[in-house]
């Protein structure tokens, strides 16, 4: 009873207060005074004081973190009225695209013209009634970037068929067929699109071969279709978006055309127990040495298991890619192994190391003083393993090789990341072909050929927050007609670029509850981002 009662008070006075920030998605609870306590999940309490120090509870603060870890649930809120109008604007300028798009490819008359605007009129002013009347009131999730298009009123409402209904009991029978082959391409290039994003997460973890590919992307192309959500992740979060798994696009893929490492691969990652960067071994003044270095043995033992599972997979791949014959495969197989043997005793003998570092101040401690120290086990990656001397000098005369492979590999997971940007910007804007060739041009001029290191859960945040830093005012309005660029500047809004001094690149996704915000980095672009101030909503 009282813990309930602890969550109460809590709830009621300090949900207002909330901050959210990132990269780590860190969760902040503003105290009084301004000295804001970051909560990290899975990490210990740090506090940062901006004004004297302040008497703080810390159970109270621990049960806050508890409270706020589900970041989705803080955007499930209903919005306060004075978000309403916000909401309104950002609803008028979808409706509006999605008017010009459907105008583009039914010629609509002055009359259908009118009567459409007749339809976004009584919508918009139904729903500001009901909202001001406190019924069915919009959430964070209707008016931020993407969340609006993927788990929000425009893909709940005005992307569905009760809608589209609605717009078509206004049109010619020959319009409509028009229209209905529009809306069925564009779905399915919206959804190769998420198919292809999809293939390129996969194959960063599997590296499929070149004979595995159509069959995976078939497979895929299958799932997607049958599937209730949009997003899909590779970690397999789900704090901010309604992300789906995208291991588990290939539940039912036939095993016979899954190679043993990958198969491997896949029960490992499931499991959720693929490596991280390091284990910590606790350890007692009542540990023996021989029961220490027998835990090291174990789990040096348990690296070595670890790190060929990920590295097999990648040689499967190249093996096929390169079409290499048997001797020069066994030569690879032979440096990989003797790679990864050199990887699991550096972390080995690094774990004695800090063991005998503190085996002494165990042995000082005071007689009756119980005392637990960690010991750093380190568990490097698989490009540590490839960069190891053995294997290049092994790969010396397949160097032209291994460098096309990879620049292939990459050449191709920046094509689908570029074209999944451009189908967020799509689904938003309603994009006309040629504006999304436009577009994939000026990106891919723009972005980097790197890898994007940002929250995954935010990703999608991340990636259309890319153009909307780099594309110029005058650029974008030689792409987008009146009714869109409307949508870009609303787009716009939700975000601050570079008012962040201690993240390179930095933006800033406010948040309509608090003036809470996520904090993260721009992608990296091969030239410099241009400075866009913070945009005023057209109204």
């Amino acid at each position: 009873m009282g813990l309930c009662l602890s969550l109460f008070w809590l709830h009621a006075f300090f949900l207002p207060l909330i901050v959210l920030c990132s990269p780590q998605i860190a969760l902040s609870q503003v105290l009084p005074q301004e000295a804001p306590v970051f909560l990290q999940q899975n990490a210990p309490l740090h506090l940062r004081i901006l004004q004297p120090p302040v008497q703080m509870n810390r159970q109270r603060l621990i049960l806050g973190a508890a409270r706020f870890q589900q970041i989705r649930s803080f955007i499930g809120y209903t919005l306060e009225k004075e978000h309403l109008p916000a909401v309104k604007r950002r609803v008028e300028a979808y409706l509006l695209s999605q008017k010009d798009w459907i105008d583009h490819h039914c010629q609509l008359t002055p009359a259908q013209s009118d009567r459409y605007d007749e339809l976004i009129s009584e919508s918009l002013n139904n729903d500001s009634k009901r909202w001001s009347q406190g019924f069915l009131l919009p959430t964070a999730r209707d008016l931020l970037p993407i969340t609006f298009v993927f788990d929000g009123l425009g893909q709940k409402k005005f992307d569905a068929p009760l809608w589209h209904k609605k717009i078509d009991s206004f049109l010619t029978n020959s319009q409509q067929a028009v229209l209905n082959e529009a809306r069925h391409e564009r779905e399915a290039r919206l959804r190769s699109e998420i198919r292809d994003h999809a293939y390129a997460e996969l194959n960063g973890l599997l590296y499929f071969t070149p004979m595995q590919r159509p069959l995976v992307e078939q497979h895929l192309d299958s799932m997607i279709s049958k599937s209730k959500t949009m997003c899909f992740s590779i970690s397999n979060k789900k704090a901010f978006f309604p992300y789906a798994y995208t291991i588990e696009l290939l539940a039912g893929f036939p095993h016979e055309y899954i190679t043993p490492p990958q198969a491997a691969m896949l029960r490992l990652k499931r499991s959720n127990h693929l490596p991280s960067t390091r284990w910590s071994l606790v350890l007692t003044r009542s540990d023996s040495p021989e029961a220490t270095n027998k835990k090291i043995d174990q789990l040096a033992e348990r690296l070595r298991q670890e790190l060929m599972r990920p590295v097999m997979v990648r040689f499967d791949c190249l093996i096929a890619f390169l079409d290499l014959s048997p001797a020069d495969a066994r030569r690879l197989e032979v440096a990989a192994k003797g790679a990864v043997h050199y990887k699991v005793n550096e972390s080995k003998n690094s774990a004695l190391q800090s063991y005998r570092n503190t085996e002494a101040r165990m042995n000082n401690a005071q007689p009756g003083v119980a005392l637990r120290y960690s010991v750093t086990f380190p568990r490097p990656g698989i490009d540590a393993v490839f960069s190891h001397p053995i294997i290049q000098e092994v790969d010396q005369s397949l160097e032209e090789e291994f460098e096309s492979y990879f620049k292939v590999n990459a050449q191709n997971e920046h094509k689908a990341r570029i074209a999944y940007i451009v189908s967020l910007l799509d689904r938003e804007l309603w994009l006309t072909q040629t504006q999304r060739e436009a577009f994939t041009e000026l990106i891919t001029g723009r972005m980097a050929v790197k890898p994007i290191t940002s929250p995954d859960d935010i990703y999608e945040i991340v990636l259309i927050a890319f153009p909307l830093a780099t594309i110029s005012d005058q650029e974008v309005s030689e792409i987008l007609d009146q009714s869109q660029l409307a949508g870009w500047k609303e787009l716009q809004t939700h975000f601050q670029f570079g008012d962040d001094p201690s993240v390179d690149d930095s933006a800033s996704l406010k948040l309509p509850r608090a003036n809470g915000k996520f904090v993260f980095k721009v992608p990296a672009s091969v030239t410099a981002p241009a400075t866009i101030q913070p945009v005023e909503a057209v109204r």
